[in-house]
C-alpha cells in the first residue's frame, strides 16, 4: 500500500495510557456519590464526548445535570491528581510511530473526545504534545463518537481526501466513527478487546503502535498483512 498523506490519532488509551486511570477515577468519584459502575458501562462510554457521559450518568444513574457536573468536577480533579504526582505515561511504541510518520512525511493529527484544554496538558505531560501538527477536540464537535464529525473535520481541516487517510483508534466507538466517515482505522486495543463486529470494520488489528509501522511498511504491507 501507498502510506497515508495524514494520519489521525485517537488519544486515550490509543497515545497515551489513560483509559485505566480513567475507570479508576470513574469508580472512585462513584463511591463518593453511592453508584457503583459496570465494566459494560464504562465500555460503552470509552472513546466518548463529556457531554455524552453526562447524558448517559443522568438516563442511567438518575443523576440532575448539577449532579453530572459535580460528579465529572470530582472526577477530573482525581485524575489531575494522580497525573500531578505521576505524569501521563505514553503507550507502547508512539514515539517509534511518531517517527516513522515523520520520516516520511505523513502529517499526524489528533481527533479526541476529551476537551482541548485537558487534551494539551495529558499530552504534554506524555511528551507528544510537539510531535503532533494539531488537534481536532471533543468540546469543538457537536456529535461525540461514534458519529464521524470529528474524523470528517480533520480531512477537511488538512484538506485530505479518506481513501488518502488513516486513522488509529482503541475503542469500538472510535473505529465506528472511523467507518462511518469512510477512513481506514487500524485498531489497537487497550481495555476492550474487538468483537466480531470490529474485527469487520478493521483495516488492521494492531498488537500496539509500534506494529502500526510494520503494517504501513510497504515490504509488509505488501506481504498480505493488511487487509
Amino acid at each position: 500500500m501507498s502510506l497515508p498523506q495524514l494520519a489521525i490519532f485517537d488519544m486515550d488509551g490509543l497515545m497515551i495510557d489513560s483509559e485505566r486511570l480513567s475507570r479508576k477515577c470513574w469508580r472512585e468519584a462513584g463511591d463518593a456519590f453511592g453508584l457503583t459502575f459496570t465494566d459494560e458501562f464504562l465500555s460503552s462510554i470509552t472513546g466518548t464526548a463529556i457531554c455524552y457521559c453526562k447524558k448517559k450518568l443522568i438516563q442511567e444513574y438518575g443523576l440532575d445535570h448539577a449532579g453530572a457536573d459535580t460528579f465529572f468536577t470530582l472526577k477530573n480533579r482525581l485524575a489531575d491528581e494522580y497525573i500531578a504526582k505521576n505524569g501521563m505515561p505514553a503507550k507502547k511504541g508512539l514515539f517509534e510511530l511518531l517517527d516513522f510518520l515523520d520520516e516520511n512525511r505523513v502529517t499526524s493529527v489528533v481527533a479526541t473526545s476529551t476537551q482541548r484544554a485537558r487534551a494539551k496538558i495529558h499530552l504534554e505531560s506524555a511528551g507528544a504534545l510537539c510531535r503532533m501538527v494539531g488537534m481536532i477536540c471533543g468540546d469543538e464537535v457537536e456529535n461525540s463518537k461514534p458519529n464521524p464529525e470529528i474524523f470528517l473535520k480533520c480531512l477537511e481541516r488538512w484538506d485530505c481526501p479518506a481513501q488518502r487517510a488513516i486513522v488509529l483508534e482503541d475503542s469500538k466507538n472510535g473505529l465506528l466513527a472511523a467507518a462511518s466517515a469512510g477512513i481506514r482505522c487500524v485498531l489497537v486495543p487497550d481495555l476492550q478487546q474487538p468483537d466480531a463486529e470490529s474485527e469487520r470494520l478493521a483495516w488492521y488489528i494492531a498488537s500496539d503502535l509500534a506494529d502500526v509501522v510494520k503494517v504501513l511498511t510497504p515490504a509488509e504491507s505488501d506481504s498480505g498483512v493488511t487487509r
